[in-house]
């Protein structure tokens, strides 16, 4: 079976190890191994955390379901993507995290971003000009995630978003002649990551995302906008992540000034000023990180 001249049911041979390019998954990795049939916590983080509008197109090629794209505002009051799974015909949501009702989606991503959020509804091949940045050719495309790209890395999206539909009663929704994998093991919930090591300090130095294993680097100019594009939703997520510290750190200095009122003590005084020039640095690397994000998007945009 195939869409055109691309094969509806290519799959992992084998795991498949994935390098991201200069970048992170928003808890922090840039190096998981893909496992076939295992919805573990490393194919949470690449594909829920990273590929999120990736998966949630492919989803929408399958089986012809609307994708659901969370969006949170930032401080300037613009609203960006934080994520993107499709609408099942009972109304929830379906993604790498499972089958999950959309308040509950919203709602985790309101806490992860510390922000309001709202959602949109459209096609699958709305992504490119209503999510992606820079890719408006391909607007109309129900096919755009896998465009220019090997077919090992297309497999990836492929295998794993027919084991979702498998794997949470959806198999019927796929094309004649296409079967949903068999899953190797119990998929992982958002939190239950017992096994999940402390991310790596320092990320690769390769110069484009490799997924080793048989196949080949992402080199194409689409890959290129794809990469930013993660990049710069990374930042996001970090504005997200800044955002709370400042907010913490300024209840803290509050509650210090609020001692240093009552008490001649200097280590009280010292530690209120501390805080105090803690949450302007915090706020001056949320400043620098909206600027590069904003840097990334425009580059992004004139490929």
């Amino acid at each position: 079976m195939e869409w055109g001249e691309i094969p509806m049911d290519a799959d992992l041979l084998g795991p498949v190890d994935i390098t991201l390019n200069r970048e992170r998954t928003a808890r922090g990795y840039s190096e998981l191994t893909l496992t076939p049939g295992r919805i573990d916590w490393q194919a949470q983080e690449y594909l829920g955390r990273a590929y999120c509008h990736y998966l949630a197109g492919t989803l929408a090629s399958y089986t012809g379901w609307p994708v659901v794209t969370i969006d949170y505002q930032t401080e300037d009051g613009d609203w960006r993507p934080a994520h993107s799974g499709v609408r099942t015909p009972q109304g929830s949501v379906l993604d790498i995290f499972g089958v999950n009702s959309l308040s509950a989606v919203l709602d985790r991503y309101a806490r992860a971003n510390n922000s309001p959020v709202r959602y949109r509804v459209m096609r699958g091949e709305d992504l490119p000009t209503n999510v992606m940045t820079g890719a408006d050719h391909l607007h109309n495309d129900h096919l755009w995630w896998a465009r220019d790209l090997p077919v090992p890395n297309r497999a990836v999206y492929q295998h794993f978003a027919r084991l979702l539909l498998g794997t949470y009663g959806y198999a019927e929704h796929l094309p004649a002649g296409v079967s949903a994998p068999a899953p190797a093991s119990e998929p992982a919930t958002d939190e239950s990551t017992p096994d999940m090591p402390p991310a790596p300090t320092q990320g690769p130095n390769t110069e484009t995302p490799t997924p080793h294993g048989g196949s080949t680097a992402m080199t194409s100019i689409d890959e290129i906008r794809h990469a930013l594009m993660t990049a710069s939703e990374k930042a996001r997520y970090a504005q997200g992540a800044l955002a709370q510290a400042s907010q913490d750190v300024d209840e803290i200095a509050h509650l210090l000034q609020q001692a240093a009122g009552s008490s001649s003590q200097p280590a009280i005084q010292e530690a209120s000023g501390t805080f105090t020039r803690v949450r302007e640095e915090l706020e001056q690397l949320r400043g620098l990180l909206h600027t590069g994000s904003e840097a990334v998007e425009g580059y992004a945009a004139g490929l």
